[in-house]
């Protein structure tokens, strides 16, 4: 981990050509930063623009981030201090940067990034600067694609509290290094493929699916139930089916997660679905299963581990009832 005073100290250093060091800050979370950042915005030490104005998003100016350069004493880095010092989620801010070039190549290399295209060509702002968006953005670009998000960059640095210290630590860059791709040209705003598209969503979309699922059953379970529990038991189960069955897609996964509330955290036991796995894939044979018990689900109360879940506040099982797997799965999809 570095301060920023280290990197400040590294765009410092001997060479004919200038590196910008930066902060890129979601204004948009920091109503108060924002107040103390229009207070110094109009001087002359500091270069600074919103990234959407002069885009196809413009009408977004208002939300934009700010790209801020830093030098000693200037503003940029009055602003990063105040972050740190006064707000308790300071950590959230966005990122800094060091770039191996001047601000207007900055902003160049930043501006077509701030948006991107869904499969079906909608245009939506990207907030790649979010520390927890970034490292999912980043898995589902290609080389040649992470080769030219990085440009010039030397450095891309995350905030981090460390013993209540804001510290900045390194983004790995160093898979964005394929030199057979580096030839390749990359359209931007970049249009995202549909299976980046749902990679990119795949983790709101099964959070979605858990929130569901703990609606559904908390007229069974009442305030016994928790949904950080129902969260840790549905995860356990996606572990469970990648361990257990090789090549299952993570459809299989969640559907397999998703009955264990159904039909029982060890239903996977039960000899008839033993032998349904001899003909069907993994989640066609949940579903046959669950159609045999669909209205007799206290005949597997043996493969229901006590404490598993919660005590139910009833005995009525009416709020176990489920749809077909395929319509409850695909809830998390859309």
């Amino acid at each position: 981990m570095k301060s920023l005073f280290d990197i400040l100290s590294m765009s410092e250093g001997n060479t004919s050509e200038r590196k910008t060091c930066y902060l890129l800050f979601d204004r948009i979370q920091f109503p108060q930063a924002t107040e103390f950042w229009n207070t110094m915005k109009r001087r002359e030490d500091v270069t600074w623009c919103e990234l959407l104005r002069g885009s196809e998003l413009q009408y977004l100016t208002d939300v934009s981030p700010l790209l801020i350069d830093i030098r000693d004493g200037n503003p940029g880095e009055t602003l990063y201090y105040w972050l740190a010092e006064n707000e308790p989620r300071a950590e959230q801010f966005g990122l800094v940067g060091l770039f191996d070039g001047d601000f207007s190549a900055l902003r160049a290399h930043w501006h077509p990034w701030v948006s991107c295209l869904y499969p079906d060509l909608t245009q939506v702002m990207l907030r790649f600067y979010d520390p927890a968006v970034l490292p999912q953005w980043w898995r589902i670009l290609t080389p040649a694609q992470q080769q030219c998000f990085q440009g010039k960059h030397q450095g891309i640095y995350l905030p981090i509290r460390d013993e209540q210290q804001l510290k900045l630590r390194a983004f790995d860059l160093s898979s964005a290094s394929d030199p057979e791709e580096s030839s390749v040209v990359i359209q931007l705003p970049l249009q995202l493929t549909q299976e980046q598209f749902d990679r990119f969503f795949y983790p709101e979309q099964l959070h979605s699916l858990v929130e569901t699922l703990y609606r559904k059953l908390l007229p069974q379970y009442g305030e016994s139930l928790s949904l950080e529990l129902v969260e840790n038991r549905f995860h356990e189960g996606m572990a469970l089916a990648t361990e257990k069955y090789a090549g299952a897609s993570e459809l299989d996964k969640e559907t397999f997660a998703l009955y264990r509330f159904y039909l029982g955290d060890r239903f996977d036991e039960h000899p008839e679905f033993q032998r349904l796995l001899h003909f069907y894939s993994l989640r066609q044979a949940i579903g046959e299963l669950h159609h045999q018990y669909l209205g007799r689900e206290d005949e597997l109360a043996a493969y229901r581990s006590p404490g598993w879940l919660a005590e139910p506040d009833s005995v009525d099982n009416s709020a176990l009832a489920t749809p077909e797997p395929e319509n409850v799965v695909m809830e998390s999809k859309k």
